[in-house]
């Protein structure tokens, strides 16, 4: 377990994405799913190479 800052998820730059200020909509969940990949594509491939 680690520590993750959450502005690496979703920012003052996404502004657009939080329907009310503060709570994504749907199209915010779709840039955290997206960011949540990319931040830890190194885990997924890992853990795939040992599934092999």
């Amino acid at each position: 377990m680690y520590y993750q800052d959450g502005l690496n998820w979703i920012g003052p730059e996404d502004e657009a994405f939080l329907k009310d200020g503060l709570h994504t909509g749907a199209e915010g969940y779709e840039l955290l799913g997206r960011r949540f990949h990319d931040l830890h594509e190194f885990v997924f491939r890992a853990v795939y190479r040992v599934a092999k």
